[in-house]
């Protein structure tokens, strides 16, 4: 395992134990269709990305409000993009600010921008869980959908550039599984 996490550094574990130490709390990984070396890692202390399939990892996280997250989601169509939903830090699992933002890379992770045109920005403490995100399509037409705990479900059918309300009132939501509407390349649900 050592050679697997050159680079990622498990900060919930004592410092002097860190180089030894196998213990590695991955909360997501998305692996880039377009260049399968290139992925994605929302780690429980940060975000990396590695160029070599895994072997090492850069740390990427900076530009984010919060290193700490669940969720992550990648374009197919373009190896250098992707997605996270920041939240506080592991001691304080809501969305930074109590803003509800989802940052978007085009540049492997270089520079993170927030995209939140349609989400709650004030007084919106959520936690958004690693399997409550998830996308169809790619591109400029990627839909992208996620999930909070207070039952929320969020998408945008323009690659985040815009969000809109899909459901409330839900139970928890634990998972999203999203598929591409075949024909007007509109979102799958949009009221």
């Amino acid at each position: 395992m050592g050679a697997r996490k050159r680079g990622s550094v498990p900060r919930y574990v004592p410092e002097d134990t860190r180089a030894q130490s196998t213990d590695l709390c991955v909360h997501n990984l998305q692996r880039a269709r377009k260049n399968p070396e290139r992925i994605f890692m929302q780690f429980h202390g940060g975000v990396y990305r590695s160029d070599d399939a895994g072997r090492t990892w850069e740390d990427v996280a900076a530009g984010l409000p919060s290193d700490f997250s669940f969720p992550l989601a990648v374009d197919p169509a373009d190896a250098d993009s992707a997605f996270v939903i920041p939240l506080t830090a592991d001691s304080d699992r809501v969305t930074a600010g109590g803003s509800l933002r989802v940052y978007e890379t085009r540049d492997a992770g270089a520079s993170w921008s927030a995209r939140g045109n349609g989400l709650p920005q004030q007084d919106a403490y959520l936690t958004v869980l690693r399997h409550a995100f998830a996308g169809a399509g790619e591109g400029a037409k990627l839909e992208l959908y996620f999930g909070t705990t207070s039952g929320h479900v969020f998408g945008s059918g323009d690659a985040a550039q815009t969000w809109f309300a899909v459901a409330d009132c839900l139970p928890t939501v634990h998972s999203i599984a999203a598929s591409q509407r075949s024909g007007s390349g509109q979102p799958a649900r949009r009221r």
